[in-house]
């Protein structure tokens, strides 16, 4: 078959490991969305204020885009507070999708 020296095999063994251990891990970040939403976020996992909130705040938080969190703290001074975290759909550009992402993070007080 395949005529290979003995260093030529290792490789091959260890670039075969690398790509099922890199497969391995893709599996599981699909099959665990609490680990994935975890790895999205880069705040703490204490939920946030929505009607206290600063723009640097959100910022830290890298699913939410620069455009996103000013028109979310501009909302909120348009319309007053937030009554609930339901209110975040009405804000322009924030999707149902992200609104999901998200909706965990925060809490109306």
């Amino acid at each position: 078959m395949l005529n290979l020296t003995q260093e030529e095999r290792r490789v091959v063994v260890f670039l075969l490991t690398v790509v099922l251990v890199g497969m391995g891990i893709n599996f599981c970040l699909k099959l665990n969305h609490k680990v994935r939403r975890v790895l999205c976020v880069d705040e703490s996992l204490a939920r946030i204020n929505l009607n206290q909130v600063t723009l640097p705040q959100l910022l830290r938080i890298r699913c939410i885009p620069k455009k996103i969190a000013e028109k979310i703290i501009e909302y909120r001074f348009t319309n007053g507070s937030y009554g609930q975290v339901e209110e975040l759909k009405q804000v322009k550009g924030l999707g149902e999708k992200r609104f999901n992402k998200l909706k965990d993070l925060f809490f109306v007080k």
